[in-house]
């Protein structure tokens, strides 16, 4: 308790986000559509509050060095509280 983590930035890019919907079935297009996103008033596409949540699980039993050492986690995500700035789709 009390401890500081270190900092940690993941490189996603629009591809993972589109990979990540298939997967979990989420077609919300904000998560992946740049002109949906900015028509529905966000700056741009949206991390699911998921994938973030389990970025942060890894990245915290990665820090603990014992993956089996986070018997619990636990968050309560706020209305777009975050915004990740991806890349476009590389289509070439």
């Amino acid at each position: 308790m009390g401890a500081e983590l270190p900092i940690l930035a993941f490189d996603l890019s629009l591809r993972d986000l589109v990979n990540y919907t298939e997967v979990t079935g989420d077609g919300n297009p904000v998560l992946f559509n740049e002109q949906v996103a900015t028509a529905a008033d966000l700056p741009t596409v949206v991390a699911p509050g998921t994938l973030t949540l389990g970025l942060a699980a890894s990245f915290l039993s990665a820090w603990l060095g014992d993956p089996a050492a986070v018997t619990r986690f636990r968050a309560q995500f706020a209305h777009y509280t975050h915004y990740v700035g991806i890349p476009a789709l590389d289509t070439s």
